[in-house]
């Protein structure tokens, strides 16, 4: 089919494509208004080891408190990708979800160590006020798995978890970016449309 075809289709057919490019702008602009404003939030977790190590050289319990904050800090970024502990903090954050499945509560906080001693963590919420007390609740229920640690360990090493206030920015839909993604689908949508209507025809 030559160029000079196509033009005439598409002259044709411009109500087809033009109706097209503004209904699916329209839908999406619907959606994108209704979508709720939610907070991507990033907290710091800091690690710190209390308590002395059985050692004949003292000296070395500084590397001991180190290593041992390392695997404690492996443990709590492990803790936070369970299910049964992301349904704990928001528990005791009072915090509503929408959340239904094991597996969405398992994707809910992101925890990377960063180093020996500090873990970063990641997680949405509806506002900055309920990222504060979800970040409370995160650090009242890590503290506890490692109180009852401590108390399970013969040489009672305690650990103590410190928390920075999260960063919170709030995430909105970008009308504008996803009013022209609208405008150059429809347009495909469109033209489509009108080809397969002349195809057909």
């Amino acid at each position: 089919m030559e160029l000079k075809e196509y033009i005439r289709i598409f002259k044709k057919e411009k109500n087809i494509i033009s109706g097209t490019v503004l209904l699916v702008l329209i839908l999406t602009l619907i959606f994108s208004g209704l979508k709720e404003v939610s907070c991507e939030n990033d907290m710091l977790l800091l690690i710190s080891r209390s308590g002395t190590q059985n050692t004949d050289d003292y000296k070395y319990d500084g590397y001991y408190a180190v290593q041992a904050s390392d695997i404690f800090a492996d443990n709590a970024s492990q803790w936070l990708a369970s299910a049964s502990i992301a349904s704990e903090i928001y528990i005791r954050a009072k915090a509503e979800s929408e959340l239904r499945s094991l597996k969405d509560f398992s994707k809910i906080f992101k925890a990377d160590k960063l180093s020996s001693q500090y873990v970063r963590v990641r997680y949405r919420s509806k506002d900055k006020e309920t990222a504060i007390d979800l970040a409370h609740a995160i650090t009242d229920v890590l503290q506890e798995k490692a109180d009852l640690l401590s108390r399970s360990s013969i040489e009672q090493i305690s650990f103590k978890i410190i928390y920075s206030d999260p960063l919170s920015i709030e995430s909105k839909s970008d009308f504008l970016l996803n009013g022209i993604l609208a405008i150059i689908g429809g347009l495909f949508l469109g033209i489509f449309m009108a080809l397969g209507k002349n195809y057909f025809n």
